[in-house]
């Protein structure tokens, strides 16, 4: 009886063990899965904010903006939608007269819209450096985004 017992005990210490070391395989993969997950979201959420940026920047343009206020548009557009203002570090405009080719967009002389004319394609191209979660373990992670939006000057 006494063997039965001792050996009993050993039996449950051994599938406490055994289920020890699959909760220490399984976990770090369902982390993986987890952290994978949310950086999905994140990148989803930092595209839709890029988009929406970049879509604030072309109707500006497309208004005769100033250049200078057209990316202060773009700027704070992308910072109530969650982006870092540092991290956003390209935004190109341009305008087309419709020959196929694009011209950097500049002010008119008077400073206060932009020298396209009326019908005029204009372009807005906003980058951004999005900063991954996993930076926490590998400094510098980051993935580069941009979103291109085109509109006709009003």
């Amino acid at each position: 009886m006494q063997h039965d017992h001792a050996a009993a005990v050993r039996r449950r210490r051994s599938e406490r063990g055994a289920a020890l070391v699959e909760c220490a395989l399984v976990v770090p993969f369902l982390a993986l899965l987890v952290l994978g997950t949310a950086e999905i979201g994140r990148l989803t959420r930092s595209q839709l904010a890029l988009a929406q940026a970049a879509r604030e920047g072309a109707q500006s343009a497309a208004r005769g903006y100033s250049i200078e206020r057209c990316v202060a548009r773009v700027l704070n557009v992308a910072e109530q939608g969650g982006l870092i203002r540092d991290n956003v570090h390209t935004i190109a405009l341009e305008y087309s007269s419709g020959g196929g080719y694009w011209e950097t967009l500049v002010d008119s002389p008077s400073g206060t819209d932009n020298a396209s004319r009326r019908g005029n394609l204009v372009r807005v191209r906003v980058r951004y450096r999005h900063p991954l979660i996993s930076r926490m373990v590998f400094p510098g992670s980051q993935r580069e985004m941009s979103h291109v939006m085109v509109a006709r000057r009003q």
